[in-house]
């Protein structure tokens, strides 16, 4: 037998609801949320049980949306996109699926750019070759670039 919901409840889900669309949100993101609210536990998972049946949360929604900001908006590597995933989801079912979502081409292509606006800068440093593609794989590798692609980009750059 379910009673209706407590006003706190119904508080705590107009919040909730509020909080999600603003923005993509994760699960975790909202538990966390409401947590800090002082909300019990199981409240908690009531309203986020609601909010992923009303289409509010959708965890694989918000790893694709993440994984194209990331990398279109800050040009982060897929490396550092799914560190970043895993540190906001407890799942990582979804990471792969959002790191799809990274067109091949633009992914390369986005690399090279990158690699190539770098190079020219260090070329005012007056760093041999040798430390200036050190450096540009440092530098790539912290964005979160596969190493292997990045030495082969800076081998195809200095071609």
């Amino acid at each position: 037998m379910s009673s209706a919901p407590t006003p706190d409840a119904e508080a705590a889900r107009r919040k909730a609801e509020k909080y999600c669309a603003f923005q993509e949100r994760c699960s975790q993101q909202l538990r966390t949320y409401l947590s800090k609210m002082g909300l019990p536990h199981t409240l908690v998972e009531d309203v986020i049980r609601h909010l992923i049946k009303e289409g509010f949360i959708n965890d694989e929604r918000f790893a694709r949306a993440y994984a194209r900001g990331k990398f279109r908006n800050n040009g982060w590597g897929r490396i550092r996109i799914a560190m970043a995933l895993r540190q906001l989801m407890n799942q990582s079912g979804h990471i792969d699926t959002a790191l799809d979502e990274i067109d091949e081409e633009e992914y390369l292509s986005c690399l090279e750019e990158l690699l190539r606006k770098k190079w020219h800068s260090l070329d005012s440093s007056g760093k041999t070759v040798q430390e200036k593609k050190h450096r540009l794989g440092k530098w790539a590798y912290g964005r979160g670039y596969e190493p292997d692609l990045v030495q082969r980009m800076i081998q195809q750059i200095m071609k």
